[in-house]
């Protein structure tokens, strides 16, 4: 079984991003999912709210599951496993536990047939500097193999940027991603990382063949979608190992040629090109390590639009 811990201080959005998860998940993946939700108290609303989702949580309601229900969640997962055999075991704790006691816990245990624990701490950016400093908030944040940013809408860039460098000084080794409650498809990323997580030991490679009509700046225009894919790849989650090259043909036979491979020194290139008031045709390829597929193809589609007169062969 694959454990999924989702942790995050009170208000984080725990629940609402569990809720858009499973509402991206398919029929054949709720078949084969758990939920533990462990609210605060006794009264268990995250238990309705996520219930509407398509599956029917399992709730501790007793107390903290990292201090107070360790014997119980275990023995609650054990039965789950002989009646269900589920896959994938979410579970939701209470906001002011330790994920990082809970994956103990789990990777401690003599009888659970264990896959692998992924623990995922949610930072909310708004009250960042407000409770940053609380021990159970950075003891988390230490311990997490993944760090997602909600409510990406409510921040400005700057802000999230600047969040981004303090989480990874905190904990370098941890994917960052980013989510908006408002933008289903911020995540796809953290669904892949949960059911598709094969996909990221492997290279993508997306290629597209396209006309534009360039300006006597294509260099520029070109460097430009150069490093915009590179930091919407990074700003996924996933540090940029690759390659990405075009090559751009015009009607006097022509050639210009740009690359990156090393973020910190930017894109090359060779070569020029002479007829611009004609259409020219573009060759991309992107070649990225540890990005699903689907995402390396929006980022190379959403990014190729900024060129000037683009449209596709």
């Amino acid at each position: 079984m694959q454990f999924v811990i989702v942790a995050g201080f009170l208000g984080t959005g725990k629940t609402s991003l569990l809720r858009n998860i499973l509402s991206l998940m398919t029929e054949d993946q709720k078949k084969n999912t758990v939920l533990i939700v462990n609210d605060f108290g006794q009264v268990g609303i995250n238990r309705e709210l996520l219930s509407k989702q398509g599956l029917d949580p399992i709730e501790l309601v007793s107390g903290c599951v990292c201090c107070q229900l360790g014997v119980d969640m275990i023995k609650t997962i054990e039965e789950i496993h002989q009646r269900y055999s589920p896959s994938v075991v979410f579970i939701e704790p209470s906001g002011v536990a330790n994920p990082g006691s809970i994956k103990q816990i789990i990777q401690d245990s003599k009888t659970l047939p264990i896959e692998r624990v992924l623990n995922i701490v949610l930072v909310d950016p708004v009250r960042w500097h407000a409770i940053s400093d609380i021990p159970v908030i950075e003891e988390g944040l230490r311990n997490a193999d993944l760090l997602v940013i909600t409510k990406k809408d409510l921040s400005q860039m700057s802000a999230i940027d600047k969040l981004r460098e303090e989480l990874h000084g905190i904990n370098s080794s941890a994917r960052i991603l980013e989510t908006n409650n408002f933008e289903i498809e911020t995540f796809h990323p953290l669904l892949d990382e949960i059911f598709h997580n094969e996909a990221h030991a492997e290279f993508s490679c997306v290629s597209r063949t396209l006309k534009a009509r360039l300006q006597p700046d294509y260099r520029e225009q070109v460097f430009g979608v150069l490093k915009d894919m590179v930091k919407d790849i990074e700003t996924s989650g996933v540090s940029f190992v690759g390659h990405i090259k075009t090559v751009i043909n015009d009607e006097a036979d022509c050639c210009f040629y740009a690359s990156i491979t090393d973020p910190s020194t930017g894109p090359g290139s060779h070569g020029h090109l002479q007829k611009l008031g004609a259409e020219v045709i573009i060759k991309i390829q992107a070649v990225v390590f540890r990005l699903h597929c689907e995402s390396l193809q929006a980022i190379v589609d959403e990014c190729l639009r900024d060129l000037e007169g683009l449209r596709s062969t």
